[in-house]
């Protein structure tokens, strides 16, 4: 015996019972139901944009359960009046509806767009945001920012495109002037044209000086200095200097250090050692004499306490980087983003250079409790120690 497949009888008869179209700007959902006797395979939509279908479109439908059938139109024009007629098929027969159905797309707009602020401002640098509100119906082509030091900048100034492909977007404005003012906003674009957001302003700060020499305002409880003790530049290492004492030598250990008597082993400043001999004073901070930032720069100049360098390191971030040829890390205020580099010029371990070009030792006016041979310090490395 033999068998084969059967065949689907032809459809004679059907009937719309529902249907909706839900357009938008550049496309359109479509949703009908139809009544047969027999299988229905799919459902087509013819689409024209005039009533005797002269240049037709079709779409095919998919059924979503019984007698549903539902897709999407798409490559749609904005603003404009589109006619539909209903199929539907199976493998012998289609029958088409006579009824005609319309429809018009939503009208497209240039987008709506927002400036939202403008933050973490250096000498050089600034961080702007925005917000796309709106599409207008179509996709967002290009986003950014421009800017110039006159009011309402265009992107026929100086512009920055933003390649977030999300609504809220950032952009990263860098090579700008010390202490110039500065007018931005923020722009997007469709396929309808161009649009702008609020203008903003914005300074950049300016070189701070105190008694000769640069200091950055971090945003923290005190001002950091740009370079270190003994150098001109950030870049430079500056001087080796033990804790305690004002001048760089040749040996760093006990043997040379001018408060430790190395034939009775005794502390003769900054000492709690009772059951030693030497000099108890029980001091826990360098005195001004002793400070090598106060004594080298003056004025107010002197070195951070403990609670300073915690401080710095809570509310910043460490990232390594070279400037101008010399690896070191750029430690960047979380409070107001304004920024210090410290080259990584390692530590001096009696007539030994340790750990340059990976970390760096900062040292504070404050003593470790109850051991007299140790100041405190904040190792700068990735990550912080």
């Amino acid at each position: 015996s033999t068998c084969q497949q059967e065949e689907l009888p032809p459809i004679a008869e059907a009937t719309i019972d529902t249907f909706a179209i839900v357009p938008a700007y550049v496309e359109a959902d479509v949703i009908g139901k139809f009544h047969t006797y027999v299988t229905i395979e799919y459902a087509i939509l013819y689409l024209s944009k005039d009533s005797v279908f002269s240049n037709t479109e079709k779409f095919v439908l998919k059924e979503q359960q019984p007698g549903l059938f539902a897709g999407k139109l798409t490559n749609l024009s904005d603003a404009t009046t589109y006619y539909v007629r209903f199929g539907i098929s199976n493998t012998w027969s289609t029958i088409e509806f006579d009824t005609i159905s319309v429809f018009k797309t939503l009208i497209g707009t240039i987008p709506a767009i927002s400036t939202l602020k403008v933050d973490m401002i250096t000498l050089n640098s600034a961080i702007a945001h925005g917000r796309i509100i709106k599409n207008g119906g179509f996709p967002i082509t290009e986003r950014g920012f421009c800017y110039s030091t006159t009011p309402n900048p265009t992107i026929e100034n100086i512009k920055l495109i933003c390649e977030n492909s999300v609504d809220s977007f950032s952009c990263n404005i860098v090579n700008l002037q010390e202490g110039t003012k500065y007018y931005i906003r923020s722009y997007a674009q469709n396929e309808k044209g161009i649009t702008y957001g609020e203008e903003l302003c914005f300074s950049t700060k300016v070189k701070t000086y105190h008694n000769g020499h640069e200091y950055v305002d971090l945003g923290l409880s005190v001002k950091w200095a740009t370079c270190n003790i003994g150098a001109n530049t950030p870049e430079e290492y500056g001087g080796y200097y033990a804790w305690g004492e004002i001048e760089t030598k040749s040996i760093y250990d006990w043997t040379t250090h001018k408060y430790y008597d190395s034939t009775t082993k005794t502390f003769l400043k900054y000492n709690d050692y009772w059951h030693q001999g030497g000099v108890h004073d029980f001091k826990m901070t360098l005195d001004p004499s002793d400070d090598v930032a106060h004594i080298n720069w003056g004025g107010n100049w002197r070195m951070p306490d403990e609670d300073e360098l915690r401080d710095l390191r809570n509310n910043s971030t460490l990232a390594f980087c070279t400037q101008n040829g010399i690896p070191g890390y750029r430690i960047t205020s979380t409070i107001n983003g304004c920024s210090i580099f410290v080259p990584a010029s390692g530590k001096k371990v009696g007539q030994q250079l340790e750990e340059v070009g990976s970390a760096a030792y900062l040292w504070s006016t404050t003593r470790i409790k109850e051991k007299s041979e140790y100041g405190v310090y904040m190792k700068v490395s990735s990550p912080y120690l």
